[in-house]
């Protein structure tokens, strides 16, 4: 079952609230609902899992995407994707998803989020 709403922190520590769009078995969309629908602020949960008895990998796949518009019209989208694969296999434990979720979270602490989108900004 999809969560109603999430919130989740900006760099500037203000928060934003994604709202529930509509939902899936395999996932769901929010979207932040004082934005305009032809310039959305989403976030994507999707899984993918394989079928009982299956090999492979399972899949839960985070996309938050920003549309905005310049002052020529012009319409852009930035967006970024976390794919979480976890092995279908006996070896593979519960604490090996936790530690690359962690090395992800400190890899993407505010300090280094900066500098990459200091990177990017033309």
């Amino acid at each position: 079952m999809a969560s109603a709403s999430y919130t989740l922190d900006k760099l500037d520590n203000t928060t934003t609230v994604f709202t529930l769009a509509g939902s899936t078995g395999r996932g769901a969309e929010y979207k932040l609902t004082s934005r305009a629908l032809s310039l959305p602020l989403t976030l994507k949960i999707d899984f993918q899992v394989g079928a009982t008895g299956s090999k492979g990998n399972d899949h839960l796949i985070v996309t938050i995407a920003n549309t905005v518009q310049d002052s020529s019209g012009v319409i852009g989208t930035g967006s970024v994707k976390i794919d979480v694969s976890v092995p279908r296999n006996s070896g593979w434990t519960g604490t090996d998803t936790d530690d690359l979720l962690a090395y992800v979270q400190s890899f993407l602490s505010d300090a280094r989020l900066a500098s990459i989108a200091d990177a990017l900004v033309p």
